[in-house]
This record gives C-alpha cells, sequence and structure tokens, in this order.
C-alpha cells in the first residue's frame, strides 16, 4: 500500500528574494499573484503543499487562500525548508502545474511519429480552447509551434503571461469556436482538446491535419455526467464510443 504523498514545496517570498536564494526543490507563487496565477496551482487539489515565508503572517495569509480553494492539505512551514541542501538563485527549478493527463500519456506515441518534424523545427500544433495555456505552453517546450485559441481575453492574456515566464512563445487566437468552428485544411502535425466539445468543430479536425498527424481530444462522456453531474447541459458531453466513430 502506498504511504502519504510527499508535500510540494510552495515558496510564495516576492520575486526579488525568491530570485536571489532558495530552495532547488521549492516552486514559486508570489503570494500577491495567487488569485491571478490559480492556474499554476495543482490540478490534484488533495495535494499537499508546504507553504513557506519567513513571515508567518504572509505564510497564514498563503494558506488561507489556498483553502479558500480548496486546497485542504496546505500547511505552512515554521523554519526555512532545505536545511541539508544547497540554496540556488535564479528562476525556479519546479512547477507545480502540468500538462492535461491524457496528453502526457499519449506523448511518447505522439513524438514518436513526430520527432523528425519536432528536430526539424516544423512541427505546428493548434490547442482548441487552451484556456490558460498550459497544453499549449508545454508543447512549446518540447519543440512544437503552437496556435492557441479561447474565446476569453483574460485566458488568453493568462496564456501569454505564462508562456512568457516559461521561455517560450505561442500564437494566440482569440475565436468563439461554437460560432465559427472552421480549420484549415492540412495545416497541423498535432491538434489537442480538452474538456470542450462542439461537434461541428470535432469533425473539422480530421482535415485539418497534415499526413501522419494526431489528434489528442479527451472531454466529458455521459458516464462522467451521471457521476459527477457536470457539465449539466446534456449537448456537451459524449455518448458511449461517440468519439472513436467521428
Amino acid at each position: 500500500m502506498r504511504g502519504p504523498r510527499p508535500p510540494r514545496l510552495l515558496d510564495v517570498r516576492r520575486l526579488p528574494v525568491f530570485l536571489a536564494a532558495h530552495d532547488p526543490e521549492a516552486a514559486h507563487l508570489p503570494l500577491e499573484e495567487i488569485a491571478r496565477r490559480s492556474h499554476e496551482l495543482p490540478a490534484d487539489r488533495g495535494a499537499p503543499l508546504a507553504v513557506w515565508d519567513p513571515d508567518p503572517g504572509r505564510r497564514a495569509r498563503t494558506v488561507r487562500a489556498l483553502r479558500a480553494r480548496g486546497y485542504r492539505a496546505a500547511f505552512a512551514l515554521h523554519r526555512a525548508p532545505g536545511a541539508r541542501r544547497e540554496a540556488v538563485s535564479g528562476p525556479a527549478r519546479r512547477r507545480l502545474w502540468t500538462a492535461n493527463t491524457w496528453l502526457r500519456a499519449c506523448w511518447p506515441q505522439i513524438e514518436a511519429g513526430l520527432g523528425a518534424r519536432i528536430a526539424a523545427g516544423h512541427a505546428r500544433a493548434l490547442d482548441l480552447a487552451c484556456g490558460t495555456g498550459r497544453d499549449a505552453v508545454w508543447l512549446a517546450e518540447r519543440g512544437l509551434h503552437v496556435e492557441a485559441v479561447d474565446r476569453l481575453p483574460d485566458a488568453l492574456e493568462r496564456a501569454g503571461d505564462l508562456a512568457a515566464r516559461c521561455g517560450v512563445t505561442l500564437s494566440l487566437q482569440r475565436r468563439d469556436l461554437e460560432r465559427d468552428s472552421a480549420l484549415p485544411q492540412g495545416r497541423y502535425d498535432l491538434v489537442t482538446c480538452f474538456c470542450f466539445l462542439h461537434r461541428p468543430l470535432l469533425d473539422a479536425v480530421p482535415a485539418a491535419l497534415r499526413p501522419g498527424g494526431f489528434a489528442c481530444v479527451r472531454t466529458f462522456d455521459r458516464t462522467e455526467r451521471e457521476r459527477s453531474g457536470r457539465p449539466r447541459r446534456a449537448r456537451l458531453v459524449l455518448e458511449p464510443g461517440e468519439l472513436r466513430r467521428r
């Protein structure tokens, strides 16, 4: 039987102080930016988070903010972490967020199929309903040229900010995909779409791929809706076997 998960270390000091010296295992998210950058927190809200700031008031405020967002296992450290590890300077080497689990599971197959195009710098990806950009940034870090599309300007702004912090570039496009579901034909090596369903858009994906390209799609189905009650509208869920047929 597995033991309890070790906590992940979250340093919430202000950026200049963090850059000067920090524990090499620490992720960084300043207290003042948690609300704006909540998409950089773990997707698993049950994940234990150990919060560090030398100011006990800032530690306590951070824990309250995290618990208000559902991170019930967040707790404050009362002494500096990493006493046995040498401090490092510069940007954080760890992060709390990652890409969609289905994308990560499919990535070895995608990488094997697109490896030559990625190495040549020619691989192009389209992330539909990209939200705050975690999947798009993750793909860009792996060498793909990524077009990220969403209808919400604040989501695209956050995606651009995340890309800049991670040292990559995205082509951001604001578009309502339910109103405009047309896709250019034969343009992409990879099309991704998660937690969003518009059937005319889904039908347009195969023709948007280059020969040998991949579509990586995962969204809500009827079984999940019956279990969780989400999403509320039935038209937003897949019927059994529908995605494979399409």
